[in-house]
């Protein structure tokens, strides 16, 4: 349940920052929902993979609790040759909403960027958010 419930506060977060972006209209590619042609993208758009990673038990309760680890890969994507400032730009919108913010159930850390490269035949730039999560076994 708790998995569900973190997806689903996470999406709501996009979703906002999808209303908020008035630059131009933000595509927004999530996984295993949304696949972007990027044939017909002119501007950057962004992509969304949450990955879980690792958990740990926190009591000896016959239910005990675990926090649930995890990362928020957003990536900035364009056509290589655009010119990196556009997508910089979208990071920098992007990064307030999760950086050190509690999201539903999900707690946010500090946003890290990784740097970019040619992936692909795009240009990829994601910022990374860590975050955890309280569930009951």
């Amino acid at each position: 349940m708790s998995q569900v419930q973190a997806a689903t506060d996470i999406t709501a977060v996009i979703a906002q920052i999808i209303a908020d972006h008035t630059d131009y209209t933000l595509v927004v590619e999530q996984q295993n929902r949304t696949v972007v042609d990027q044939n017909l993208q002119v501007n950057p758009y962004l992509r969304v993979d949450v990955k879980l990673l690792s958990a740990a038990q926190l009591d000896l309760a016959d239910r005990p609790r675990v926090e649930q680890w995890g990362q928020i890969w957003l990536p900035a994507v364009c056509k290589p040759g655009t010119g990196t400032a556009a997508v910089k730009t979208l990071l920098e919108f992007v990064t307030p909403y999760f950086d050190c913010k509690r999201l539903g159930i999900v707690q946010c850390q500090a946003v890290t960027g990784s740097g970019g490269k040619e992936v692909k035949g795009l240009w990829v730039e994601p910022v990374i958010v860590n975050f955890y999560y309280h569930r009951l076994t």
